[in-house]
């Protein structure tokens, strides 16, 4: 016998994400209009994200709000700021 507890049913071992994966499709499901919606801006803001972290590595100089206002504007193109 084992002073070690028994382990739960293998479901309680799922793999990282496919938790989440299941309710997305589920939410996809009964809205799919509000999925695509939160997808495009989950989208603009990883772009955002990129352009923002690139910014901050080329310089130690602060951001200043203009420069963020770029770098907004460049996300919802998802290009580069400056971009047409």
């Amino acid at each position: 016998m084992s002073a070690l507890p028994a382990r739960g049913p293998a479901a309680s071992r799922a793999v990282p994400g496919s938790i989440a994966a299941a309710q997305w499709a589920q939410i996809r499901a009964a809205a799919p209009q509000v999925t695509a919606t939160i997808q495009r801006y989950l989208q603009r803001l990883g772009v955002f994200l990129e352009l923002l972290a690139d910014r901050v590595r080329s310089s130690a100089v602060l951001l200043r709000e203009d420069e963020l206002r770029r770098l907004l504007l460049a996300s919802k193109r998802g290009g580069r700021p400056g971009a047409a």
